[in-house]
């Protein structure tokens, strides 16, 4: 598929299965939040996180040019501006706070890594 005059590679949907489909989020309580491409039109899918061991809101995965997967655990840290909090504003500023990445990861290796990193298990046995 063809978007901005960019091809779009890989698919959103094939990364959420193979990380277990309805099953992941069953278990987890995670859902799954956007997905989109990167500059040069690798596919990314975002995951908002239920709370875990490692402390991260987010998990990104990235499909890359090695047919593998960058996995980035992260959470985003909100301070209230203190130049609008003197005027009375609740205005806050977001600081993204990278926990773990994973890069080159094989698809077979997504759940096992997530379970390491998290502590939820993705499936029943």
């Amino acid at each position: 598929m063809i978007t901005n005059n960019k091809a779009r590679i890989g698919d959103y949907m094939t990364i959420a299965e193979q990380l277990g489909g309805n099953r992941f989020l069953a278990m987890t309580g995670s859902k799954f939040l956007y997905h989109g491409q990167d500059d040069n039109g690798y596919v990314y899918l975002v995951v908002k996180l239920a709370r875990n061991q490692s402390r991260s809101q987010y998990l990104k995965i990235q499909y890359n040019s090695m047919d593998l997967y960058d996995l980035e655990f992260f959470r985003i840290k909100r301070t209230q501006n203190p130049e609008y909090k003197a005027i009375g504003l609740k205005i806050y500023d977001e600081e993204h706070i990278t926990l773990k990445t994973f890069n080159n990861v094989y698809a077979e290796d997504l759940q096992e890594i997530f379970t390491q990193v998290t502590g939820m298990y993705t499936r029943l046995f």
